[in-house]
């Protein structure tokens, strides 16, 4: 499968895609896909301890952004419609999305989500998009176009 990427959001997908390690966010851990849905990676020392996942890294998505808005208030919420984006104090849902998966904050409003413009053949036909955190406001970035095509787009978003 070109360009696939395992999913470590809710533990390793065990298909015998590529599971690779990963370093903490400040480089001191190494961490491992865990068989578990919680907690989905497993860190341990550079020469093998266990060790308890270090605090910034608890918010990290699959890609390794912070899923914490930049004001500290708020979490993206998992892939699968509707998402959701929950109060980091209080665990309550702040907004709903009708889009497919949340990416990564743009500001402490807004979010760039992967999603469809209109009406939506299937979930392989979908954009990047600007949404409001109450999923009311839905800025276009780019086209639509269908992911499993060869030639076909490959979103790439880079920490600013």
């Amino acid at each position: 499968m070109r360009g696939r990427e395992p999913d470590f959001s809710g533990g390793p997908s065990n298909d015998a895609s590529r599971q690779d390690l990963g370093w903490s966010a400040d480089g001191s851990l190494i961490w491992e896909p865990s068989a578990l849905r919680q907690p989905s990676r497993v860190y341990r020392t550079p020469d093998g301890r266990p060790h308890d996942a270090p605090a910034e890294d608890r918010c990290l998505g699959r890609h390794r952004w912070s899923r914490l808005s930049p004001d500290g208030t708020r979490l993206l919420g998992e892939p699968g419609l509707p998402t959701r984006i929950t109060d980091v104090r209080t665990g309550d849902v702040v907004g709903r999305q009708r889009v497919l998966q949340l990416l990564a904050w743009a500001d402490d409003d807004t979010v760039v989500a992967l999603g469809c413009r209109g009406a939506c053949p299937n979930e392989f036909d979908a954009g990047l998009l600007l949404v409001s955190v109450d999923g009311t406001g839905m800025t276009p970035l780019t086209g639509t176009g269908d992911s499993r095509k060869e030639g076909a787009p490959e979103w790439v978003l880079t920490p600013r």
